[in-house]
């Protein structure tokens, strides 16, 4: 999710709302799920690996948890900046 200078927190809860709304529509019979959750701005956060939940139910959690920490730019290419929970 992007929560660089270009993104407000209104937009940041779009994205959320648009994720959780992904996940709903999949119902609590998603086999085989997986998804990760990054959130990007002056650094990049891993909020959760591909392997971390199994329920579409469990992954909304996480999102829901997301907070918006506006940076200073959008360097999504800096990989040495990534922040593992």
């Amino acid at each position: 999710m992007d929560a660089s200078t270009a993104a407000s927190p209104r937009f940041f809860q779009s994205q959320k709302d648009l994720i959780k709304s992904i996940l709903r529509s999949l119902g609590n019979s998603a086999d085989r799920f997986r998804a990760s959750l990054v959130v990007y701005s002056s650094s990049t956060t891993v909020l959760t690996d591909l392997n971390s939940y199994t329920t579409p139910q469990r992954f909304e959690e996480v999102v829901d948890r997301a907070t918006y920490v506006r940076g200073v730019g959008c360097f999504v290419y800096q990989y040495s900046n990534i922040t593992i929970y």
